[in-house]
């Protein structure tokens, strides 16, 4: 069985499909980190 990510907006939405929801995976501090110096670097020097 593949696994499949979907973002809908709306919780009573995923239960009227018959959606079964798993718990959000929560984002590291230290990845955010490197997500805000690369988008610091980019500012800086965009290509």
């Amino acid at each position: 069985m593949k696994e499949i990510k979907l973002k809908v907006p709306d919780n009573k939405l995923v239960q009227q499909l018959g959606f079964a929801v798993s718990q959000e995976a929560e984002i590291l501090e230290a990845h955010k980190n490197i997500v805000r110096e690369r988008n610091a670097a980019y500012q800086k020097n965009p290509v």
